[in-house]
């Protein structure tokens, strides 16, 4: 029997911040490392923090905002970087930023972070205390405080130290005084949450980086010593400076083995103590420096994947006549990816180097010539760069294929994928032009050699007869074949855990063998929590499958629920499409369930799934 667990995965939109304290000194290898990075927002702030100047600024070329926050932090970058946002590439960034006011508020009434830095962004860009729209988005904070002193990334979430250090700078910018006993509380609840190792957590647990360094850069803006507030020998900026790896990056926990960029980027405008705004707009001079960087939204969770770093992403290649890849592989770019996958998915490669940079031309014998050749999609999107130029961020999707230049990506979709033998369902065809996803005519859905054509809504009508695990996918000429779809007919022998929370795991079994021997499986776990996750970070756990029955089992995985889960889940560092475990009778074999927030997400609030497990005997 299926069994729905809720999954409580909050992802907390808001901005990430940066660190420094006023007793401490920024090690040139941090700056050497971010200078060397992949430029952001943040990064930008952290140099300018640093003294750093001829910042680049060329990330903005392509500026396409989703929020507010996004508008915040590009005024506060360009404002680092010394230039103009009210005609910055001919564009007036502080007027983007102020028709998100509405309502008393800056972008979303349910959200704080866009009121934090949209004020710090407009000080910052030379607006006056009285602008109705700061004034208002500072009441709009105000009402929002949290009665033990802080505040959370929306009103009425619980306090955490980020954000409350985030506040607190929005406030004292708009020009609320420090001895203000709305200060006072904050700060009052930023000393109640400081652990016995001297750091911060972000709401309780282990300290990490970023809420160190967040904590610090707020104790800079109101003139407090961040290296007073001791525990015994510990302060913030000695645990902070403790994440420090020999390249200079900073790691988000003590136990991660890699630093973390943007974790980096905050340290550094926190130990050169430094605070929100980094700087300050004037007509006549641009390099007027007096605040500080603030930290982007993401951070890495137990293998910390970095913008520039290497990582582990969902690599799809459809070849003419059947899907090359598709697995879960470790790479840094487009190209490289595929290099890399090559002796995994077993295939050759080839790729010739022209003038414009190395193209591939070949994958498993399918050369290019003519008009058809090799084209790869990020999330859908078809890429603008060479492939070796596009660097692979936290989340990402990277889809190859071969054919025509006009050739588009299909999705296939199914209304129940969980239904009783011989239930009809609906499976949905789409593909996607560029902007938006059509229906796709007489397109074949393929499954168990068993071929069902979609009609012009994209749909088309199947059944399953025999209970099992089932996969299907869809074909048409000149588009590309689509993603797999993981269907199970009928309740059988599985075993369904919540993806977050408490899961409750009962034991599963079916004694209808022929040979009447018991085919069983238990869950060894209590629950499996991911925590609180912003966009960027990723989770792990380990759940125990253990055969407690009398024969041989081969497990799959499927994914159901949102969204989030079904693109974002992997097991064993591969995409759950892909899990498939055999199990001898009286054996156990540990499994690692691996949650990736894209860099992009823009939800929030309780997200709910099943982990569902399928056995058969083996």
């Amino acid at each position: 029997m299926k069994k729905k667990i809720i999954i409580l995965v909050i992802v907390a939109l808001a901005l990430n911040f940066g660190f420094k304290p006023a007793t401490a000194a920024v090690d040139q290898r941090t700056v050497d490392y971010l200078s060397q990075a992949r430029q952001s927002a943040w990064i930008t702030q952290a140099l300018r923090a640093t003294g750093q100047n001829n910042l680049d600024l060329s990330y903005l070329e392509s500026f396409n905002p989703a929020n507010a926050t996004d508008v915040a932090k590009a005024v506060l970058a360009i404002v680092a970087g010394g230039e103009n946002p009210y005609d910055f590439q001919e564009t007036d960034f502080v007027a983007l930023l102020t028709d998100y006011a509405e309502e008393g508020q800056i972008g979303s009434p349910s959200l704080l972070n866009d009121d934090f830095w949209g004020i710090m962004a407009l000080i910052s860009a030379g607006e006056s205390l009285q602008s109705e729209v700061i004034t208002g988005a500072r009441d709009f904070i105000l009402a929002a405080q949290n009665e033990d002193g802080g505040w959370g990334w929306a009103p009425e979430t619980g306090s955490d130290t980020n954000d409350t250090a985030a506040a607190i700078m929005a406030l004292l910018s708009a020009g609320i005084s420090k001895d203000d006993q709305v200060i006072q509380s904050a700060v009052s609840y930023l000393a109640g949450s400081q652990n016995e190792d001297g750091g911060f957590p972000f709401a309780e647990g282990e300290s990490d980086a970023g809420s160190d360094a967040w904590v610090i850069t707020a104790l800079n803006k109101l003139d407090i010593d961040p290296a007073g507030w001791t525990v015994g020998d510990n302060n913030p900026i000695s645990h902070l400076e403790s994440l420090m790896l020999e390249d200079g990056s900073f790691r988000w926990l003590i136990d991660d083995e890699e630093g973390n960029l943007l974790m980096t980027a905050y340290a550094a405008v926190a130990l050169s103590g430094q605070f929100f705004p980094v700087a300050y707009y004037q007509p006549e001079n641009n390099q007027n420096d007096e605040d500080n960087n603030q930290a982007e939204e993401n951070n890495d969770q137990n293998n910390n994947e970095e913008e520039q770093n290497s990582g582990y992403y969902h690599l799809r290649i459809e070849g003419p006549e059947a899907t090359i890849c598709d697995r879960q592989i470790e790479g840094t770019t487009a190209l490289d990816i595929v290099e890399n996958a090559a002796e995994l998915c077993d295939f050759d490669y080839n790729i010739t180097q022209t003038e414009y940079g190395p193209y591939l031309d070949m994958i498993a014998g399918y050369q290019a010539e003519g008009s058809d050749g090799w084209q790869y999609w990020i999330n859908w999107q078809a890429a603008n760069v060479g492939a070796g130029d596009y660097d692979l961020e936290l989340g990402d999707q990277v889809l190859w294929a071969f054919g025509a230049w006009s050739i588009q990506p299909m999705s296939i979709s199914v209304s129940d994928d969980n239904p009783e033998p011989e239930e009809n369902i609906t499976a949905t065809v789409e593909y996607f032009n560029g902007t938006n996803w059509l229906p796709v005519n007489q397109a074949w859905v393929v499954s168990e050699g068993q071929n069902y054509q979609t009609n012009e809504e994209g749909q088309a009508s199947l059944s399953f007869d025999q209970v099992g695990s089932y996969e299907i996918y869809a074909e048409k000429e000149n588009f590309i074949r689509t993603n797999r779809q993981n269907i199970i007919i009928g309740s059988g022998v599985s075993q369904s855990v919540g993806l977050t929370v408490v899961v409750d795991n009962n034991q599963v079994q079916n004694n209808n063998n022929e040979d009447e021997r018991t085919l069983s499986f238990v869950l060894d776990i209590s629950d499996l929590d991911f925590g609180t996750l912003r966009p960027g970070q990723t989770a792990s756990q380990i759940v125990r499958i253990s055969n407690n029955g009398e024969v041989g089992v081969y497990l799959e995985g499927i994914v159901q629920g949102d969204s989030l889960f079904e693109d974002n889940l992997y097991l064993d560092n591969d995409n759950w499409e892909n899990y498939g475990v055999s199990i001898d009778s009286g054996r156990n074999s540990d499994l690692s369930v691996r949650l990736v927030i894209p860099q992009n997400y823009n939800s929030n609030g309780q997200k709910s799934a099943d982990l569902i497990f399928w056995a058969s005997s083996n």
